[in-house]
Formats: structure tokens, sequence, C-alpha cells
């Protein structure tokens, strides 16, 4: 499988990741300059040599490493292959391990990666695509073309970013057969259960039909499952740097306006909240509707053309 095409972002966002990144890694030095020397952290540092430090006024790791070896072994009669000695043992077990930029950059860009949906303003909308560790949730009428979307999202992460796609059908309604037409030489497992390596997106389709069984019985107890279920998908996108895409129905307000269901329980779950719905000029174009979002400001509407091959939903 060959290596993520990952697309680079337009803002601060990456940036300052990185900068914390690189200020914990100089910050974790600092650690070095409280360690003070102390008698057979090496074979080579016995008491008497110890005391012959200690009179040089060379207390600390950083004391030591920073001074010349050769005068280390000059100035307290020191034997020059022990000062060496010495010198390699601390720097493997104080130091860090050196990183250049590049690597810095891999990292950072592994654990959040952005991934595209396939629609390009779409992508535009959300400010690059799906953020990793984070959770976007899409809210439409029934046959607005959720589905469709998701399977368009799962096809531009399995081709695009060559990783896997965790797709959870709660209505059990996937059309696999009709994603792999879309995926020259991939191919879908059907499990419940196993390990999932590589995973990068996580679709959950819909939330809402987990909860139409027991929604208006044992009101409390729904409500609990609600939150525990947002607490373990926010939990599992951040721990495992995963996107998670989440779709979900709309229902009619108080005033009759549509809003997502699930109500206000479950509002604060997803970081992002994307409204989908039909266009009144054409049967092939939807209407996206950003309503909630960190990087953007709301509401930001765009139109977006959708492929007829793959299934509405």
């Amino acid at each position: 499988m060959t290596s993520s095409i990952l697309v680079l972002p337009r803002n601060l966002h990456m940036v300052k990741s990185v900068s914390r990144l690189i200020l914990k890694w100089v910050k974790s030095g600092a650690r070095i300059k409280m360690s003070a020397l102390r008698p057979w952290m090496c074979k080579a540092l016995t008491d008497k040599v110890w005391l012959l430090l200690r009179d040089a006024n060379i207390n600390t790791v950083i004391d030591f490493v920073v001074r010349d070896r050769e005068e280390i072994a000059r100035t307290c009669c020191i034997a020059y292959k022990d000062v060496v000695s010495i010198g390699r043992v601390l720097m493997a077990q104080f130091s860090t391990f050196p990183l250049t930029g590049l690597q810095l950059y891999t990292n950072i860009m592994s654990s959040h990666a952005i991934l595209s949906t396939g629609i390009a303003s779409l992508d535009e909308l959300l400010d690059g695509g799906l953020y990793a560790g984070e959770l976007c949730e899409l809210a439409g009428e029934a046959a607005s073309g959720k589905t469709q979307v998701c399977m368009r999202c799962a096809v531009t992460v399995a081709t695009v970013h060559a990783q896997n796609t965790m797709y959870i059908d709660t209505c059990g309604s996937f059309a696999g057969q009709n994603t792999l037409q879309h995926l020259p030489g991939a191919h879908t497992q059907e499990k419940t259960g196993g390990q999932h390596g590589n995973v990068k997106l996580i679709v959950v389709d819909c939330v809402a039909a987990i909860f139409s069984p027991i929604l208006g019985g044992q009101q409390m107890d729904s409500l609990a499952l609600i939150e525990h279920l947002g607490r373990q998908l926010k939990s599992m996108a951040a721990d495992c740097s995963v996107a998670c895409l989440i779709t979900n129905n709309l229902t009619s307000g108080v005033e009759g306006e549509c809003q997502p269901c699930l109500g206000k329980v479950w509002a604060h779950v997803p970081h992002t909240r994307v409204l989908m719905g039909r266009d009144s000029c054409s049967d092939t174009s939807r209407k996206f509707t950003v309503v909630k979002s960190v990087r953007v400001k709301t509401p930001v509407t765009v139109l977006a053309e959708m492929n007829p091959e793959y299934p509405a939903g």
C-alpha cells in the first residue's frame, strides 16, 4: 500500500501543533540540567571519580557534557577513556533522540491528518476536509444523499489517501458492491470483531437509528446512553487519531424549523455540524450549510454536484 497523500492545511492549525510539539521536544532537554551526578551512574563513575568531579565543580550532567573531555581528564586527573565512557553513558541516558524538521512534520501530520471528502466544494467549506481527532456530523432529511457522501468519503480515503475506512451501517442498507465499483483492486470485509489496522476514517451511518428503538421509553436511560456514545466517539477519535463522520436525521423543532435529532444532549458532541439538503434548482446538486465549527464562521453555505452513481441515503 502506498503512503498517504494528505491535504495540506491552509490555516495556522497545523503550524501551531508543530510548534507545540517542537517546544515540548526542546523542553524535554531541561531535565538534563536538573540531573545531578551520582556515584555509580555508570561503571566508570566510581566514588573516587565522583569526588574528583565535584572538586572541579562538575556537579550535574549538563556540567559534564558541556566541558571538553580532555580538559576534564587533565583537571580531575581521571583516565581519558573513563571520561569518554562516562560521557557516552550520560548522553545515552539523558539526551533526547535528535529529530529533523521533516521528521517532526511527518509525526504531526500522521496524527493530525486532513482527509478529503472527495467533494471539492465541501472540502473548501470544511477548511480542507475531515480532521483526524474530530467528529463531523452530517445531518439531513431522509434520501437527501447522506449515505452518498459517506461512500464518496470512504472511496476517497481508500484511493487517494491509501487508508482504511471502518463503515458502521446502523440501518442495514450499506451497498458494498456499489462501492467496490469505484475501488480498483479493493475489497470489503464484513466483520463483527477482530483487528482493523491502519484505519483513518470511521463512518457511522446513521447515529439516530441507534437510539430510535429506545427513545420515548425510559427517558433517563436513553439520554445516558446518548451521552455515553458521544464520549466514546470523541475519545476514540482523539486517542486513535482518526476522523469520525457521523450522519444524523433531521426532525421538526419547536417552531417548525428542522433540527438534528437527539436534541441538546447530543449537540455538544460533534466538533463540526453540517446540514445537508436538496437544491430546488437541480436534482443532482446538494446544499451544505455549516452551522457549527471551530474554524469557519457560521452559518456558511455552498452548493455541490453529487455523483448519481452512488446510492442516495
